[in-house]
């Protein structure tokens, strides 16, 4: 028992000068999914952003109404 007793308490101080193992977490799926669903998020914003900034940046022509609207082939 002694002997037991010495092995056991040699093992607890090596356990206690040794560092601590750091765990490596692993992102889950969902926080993976997440991300990148953000990045796409942001990816259509500035298209959408583009495309509004280019459509409203256009001059207007003798086509187009005062709303905005092109005018249909038959005439207002």
């Amino acid at each position: 028992m002694p002997r037991t007793a010495a092995k056991t308490l040699v093992l607890y101080e090596s356990l206690i000068r040794g560092k601590p193992a750091r765990k490596t977490i692993e992102p889950s799926h969902w926080t993976t999914a997440r991300k990148l669903l953000e990045e796409e998020w942001k990816i259509v914003r500035n298209i959408a952003h583009a495309a509004g900034t280019a459509v409203l940046s256009m001059p207007k022509t003798e086509e187009t109404q005062e709303n905005g609207r092109p005018l249909t082939s038959s005439g207002p």
